[in-house]
């Protein structure tokens, strides 16, 4: 929804500013749609933990192996998504850059939006 009302917005406000921040908000909502996907795969899967690996390998997060959903989804097995610890960090991260990068976006949206006697 939210992307529906910005994109009317801008569509319907006009202009250099509207359009830039409207190609703005594009590539910020991609990325917001990434970052959904992974926290949801984030969210369902299980994980597994295997003694006999290094450190690194040791702890994983993979599909949960009893929902036939996901099983059939990643076919064949080497397609199934594994984090493993360093995933997880750098998805840590980009969750805070996406994070500072919408805070930075509603600054500018409504810094475009006041009258210039606001400003």
């Amino acid at each position: 929804m939210a992307n529906t009302a910005i994109s009317l917005h801008f569509m319907f406000k006009g202009g250099d500013e509207s359009e830039r921040l409207r190609q703005e908000w594009d590539v910020l909502f991609k990325r917001v749609g990434q970052r959904q996907r992974a926290r949801n795969q984030l969210a369902h899967f299980q994980t597994l933990i295997q003694p006999l690996e290094s450190s690194e390998r040791q702890f994983t997060l993979r599909p949960q192996i009893m929902d036939p959903g996901l099983l059939l989804k990643y076919q064949p097995e080497k397609d199934l998504p594994v984090f493993r610890a360093h995933d997880l960090e750098q998805i840590r991260r980009s969750f805070g850059r996406l994070s500072q990068d919408v805070r930075s976006f509603t600054e500018n949206l409504v810094n475009a939006a006041k009258t210039p006697e606001e400003n």
